[in-house]
């Protein structure tokens, strides 16, 4: 019985992974890729754990305004990744501190009123993939069980 709830978590955190990646890669806030490189999963015991870079969670969330704000090095590499040039008259430094001064005052994402994309709650909270694992879990088990989601995020 250890071995097909084993393989039933498996498929669970494969299916949460590719979900996750295909929603990183969707919502528009995919520059380079690395985020959604660091989308892996694992089972341990009777347990399945995704894990990802701290760069998801903050996509996910959002920075909130006066909480704080990523450093000029990181805007820097951001908006070559993404081809943004600066402004006549500024440097790509002078530029990316501005970015980063906004991001301090209004937090992340514009478009999405300055919050995040909450696709890491939207996926733990999804009715479809947590009753298939309740349901394929059960079917084992031989007794209905119910299955609780939890987020940690954890900077690799």
């Amino acid at each position: 019985m250890e071995k097909e709830i084993q393989k039933i978590l498996s498929s669970y955190a494969r299916n949460f992974s590719k979900r996750l990646k295909q929603g990183l890669k969707t919502d528009g806030t995919n520059a380079s890729g690395n985020t959604v490189n660091s989308v892996k999963h694992y089972t341990k015991g009777n347990a399945a754990y995704i894990s990802y870079s701290g760069v998801a969670g903050i996509v996910s969330d959002g920075i909130r305004a006066g909480i704080s704000q990523p450093e000029v090095r990181t805007i820097m590499d951001w908006m070559k990744r993404k081809g943004i040039t600066p402004q006549a008259n500024r440097s790509l430094r002078d530029s990316a501190y501005l970015i980063t001064r906004a991001i301090k005052r209004k937090g992340t994402i514009k478009r999405r009123g300055y919050g995040g994309t909450g696709i890491l709650e939207r996926l733990a909270n999804d009715r479809t993939l947590v009753n298939k694992l309740q349901s394929d879990l059960s079917e084992v088990i031989g007794e209905e069980i119910f299955v609780t989601t939890k987020i940690n995020i954890t900077t690799i």
